[in-house]
């Protein structure tokens, strides 16, 4: 050993042994390595080393380790990872350093309210005023992951230049000791530095239960969204990173919430839960409800087929991937794995058939379409992805909506099979207009009630009618109806109304009178509404139906059941997320049997016309 290699390694001991202990190893499990300050060569850590600041904590494959620093909060490192204890204080907030791998921390309050701990990755920044949360950082593809277990944590994206650049201070002190301090280039403390990021409009609060990230296609971290509460409890119980091999996952039953036992209640998110993209700004906010791959750090959002939970306030889809329900690990798709950098592929072999390879493929690609890989993953300026332009059927029936319909039509009135006439009558009318408000409410999973209030005036042409009089023109209703979301293009409705409606009936008995008598009818019916035709904001769609009126009897006339059917065919226009227009066509054909003490007939109604609506979403 050379003059310059032994006062280095002299240097390095008395400037190591200056820095005082700030940490104590609680729990180790398989291989972890620390390089302490002023130290060339790694250590194997053991239960009860104690640690100073600047060491860096090495985990190897399937190991674990757990910290307890002096001012009593907690840092467990999973599996393969890396991080760096940077500065430990029981007066200044605390900061470490997350390299690599996946990082738990529980932090004492501090009782002025203020952030106590800092924890920083090369993509974001931490703040923490006291709670339980879990970090991820992964270099492959730059993305850091925040999941809040309790309290909350305030997260803000970053890049290397605001983080990483800071230097090392090192100077003998009066008394001839050793001494080192975090300086940053402006003159700042590390923590100030912190703060200031942290206190800027673009920082957002990650509550319990809830998820952020930060990507690197996107301005901002993501949206605070709830994760499928499921998983967030299984990896809150799983507190020493726990792996299972793929094949002996068990997987938990996410689409049944309520047979779990959560301990973790998630907070209320104040995005809506199906989330939004602004492509202008690039901020992200994912469907609530998702699965977090804790290899990769990509959170894998429910898809647009996925049922809506009212009383978890998430979406819930078990064809993105399973959960293991002791660990909390992610596995995706049966044939598929997820890449870091380039999202969901075809796992090798496999497809055993080259139908089998065409089915994976197009699954793999709708589930990174889905899971906006493209946005998240890379810088690249992108189209707008259909999801974030209008929502599916499923979603529909989360949220509350307003619809105004307009509409002009001709109606035609048939009577037949007239006893008292002995010969058929048509009247049609002059004018009709209807004018509609339905008001739809977030409903339960993939099923919502929707509310019509309907106002029409029909008026009809009696030039050549004979003695028929029309003594009123104006006609009102209301129904119920509930939705079922089959698909994300397909809706079922089951619909109950009472609406008034125009007979013929003849009165008297010497003078017969012949009027057109309104009487509110009952009526229930189903229809099938399918929007066949998706092209960027617009769809076309196509409602079939079908519905018989119930037996109403009003004096001595009387209305018997008899059976309609109805059509309508539209085009609609999503104008943004939170406004629809449409404009179409509706036809409708039904008959029924009226009769009094003085006859009996058959009465056809059959009406179709134009209409135009617009709805508010919320």
């Amino acid at each position: 050993m050379n003059l310059i290699q032994i006062v280095l390694f002299l240097f390095s001991v008395s400037f190591a042994a200056s820095r005082p202990d700030v940490a104590v190893v609680e729990k180790v499990r398989g291989t972890i390595t620390q390089l302490s300050p002023g130290q060339y060569i790694a250590r194997k850590v053991s239960e009860g080393d104690k640690l100073k600041e600047d060491t860096s904590i090495v985990t190897g494959r399937g190991s674990f380790v757990r910290i307890r620093f002096i001012d009593n909060s907690v840092m467990s490192l999973g599996p393969e990872s890396k991080a760096v204890i940077v500065q430990i204080d029981k007066k200044d907030p605390s900061i470490v350093s997350l390299l690599k791998g996946k990082m738990r921390n529980a932090v004492q309050p501090n009782a002025e309210g203020k952030e106590k701990f800092y924890v920083k990755t090369r993509t974001a920044a931490m703040g923490v005023r006291g709670t339980d949360f879990q970090t991820l950082y992964n270099p492959e593809n730059k993305v850091t992951n925040l999941l809040t277990y309790n309290g909350e944590v305030a997260m803000v994206k970053t890049d290397d230049t605001q983080l990483m650049d800071f230097e090392k201070e090192v100077h003998r002190t009066d008394a001839g000791d050793l001494e080192i301090n975090t300086v940053s280039k402006s003159n700042n403390p590390e923590e100030i530095e912190l703060k200031k990021l942290l206190q800027t409009k673009e920082t957002v609060v990650v509550k319990a239960g809830q998820f952020s990230g930060s990507m690197e296609g996107l301005t901002k971290v993501t949206e605070p969204v709830i994760v499928n509460p499921v998983q967030v409890n299984a990896l809150y119980k799983n507190s020493d990173f726990l792996q299972k091999k793929e094949s002996s996952i068990v997987k938990a039953n996410i689409d049944s919430l309520e047979a779990n036992d959560l301990v973790i209640k998630a907070a209320p998110q104040e995005t809506p839960p199906e989330g939004f993209y602004d492509e202008a700004n690039r901020i992200y906010a994912p469907k609530s409800g998702g699965l977090i791959d804790l290899e990769t750090g990509i959170y894998v959002p429910p898809g647009s087929e996925a049922n809506f939970d009212p009383k978890n306030n998430v979406f819930i889809d078990n064809k993105i991937g399973q959960v293991d329900v002791h660990t909390g690990q992610y596995q995706a798709p049966k044939g598929l794995a997820l890449d870091p950098v380039r999202g969901f592929m075809v796992k090798k072999a496999a497809a055993k058939t080259r139908e089998e390879a065409q089915v994976l493929l197009a699954q793999a690609r709708s589930m990174n379409k889905n899971s906006a890989t493209d946005i998240i993953l890379t810088s690249k300026s992108l189209d707008r992805l259909e999801e974030f332009e209008r929502y599916s059927q499923y979603e529909l029936v989360s949220k509350d909506s307003l619809e105004f319909l307009m509409m002009g039509y001709s109606n035609d009135l048939k009577v037949t099979s007239d006893t008292r006439l002995g010969t058929d009558q048509s009247l049609k009318t002059k004018s009709a207009s209807l004018y509609q408000v339905n008001l739809g409410v977030s409903g339960y999973r993939n099923m919502r009630p929707v509310f019509e209030f309907t106002a029409k005036r029909e008026e009809y042409d009696l030039s050549s009618a004979g003695s028929i009089v029309q003594n009123s023109h104006d006609l009102l209703g209301m129904a119920v109806r509930l939705d079922y979301a089959s698909g994300k293009r397909v809706r079922h409705s089951l619909r109950m109304a009472l609406m008034q409606e125009y007979f013929l009936d003849h009165t008297g008995s010497t003078t017969v009178v012949d009027e057109l008598r309104r009487a509110s009818v009952p009526r229930v019916g189903y229809s099938l509404f399918w929007n066949m035709i998706q092209f960027n904001s617009f769809a076309v769609n196509t409602l079939f139906g079908v519905s018989s009126n119930l037996p109403r009897e009003t004096g001595s006339f009387q209305v018997k059941s008899g059976l309609g059917l109805h059509f309508g065919l539209d085009l609609g226009w999503w104008v943004n997320r939170n406004w629809k227009a449409s404009a179409g066509f509706k036809m409708f054909n039904e008959t029924q049997s009226v009769s009094n003490t003085l006859y009996s007939s058959k009465n056809t109604r059959t009406s179709n016309g134009l209409f135009i609506s617009i709805s508010r979403i919320f």
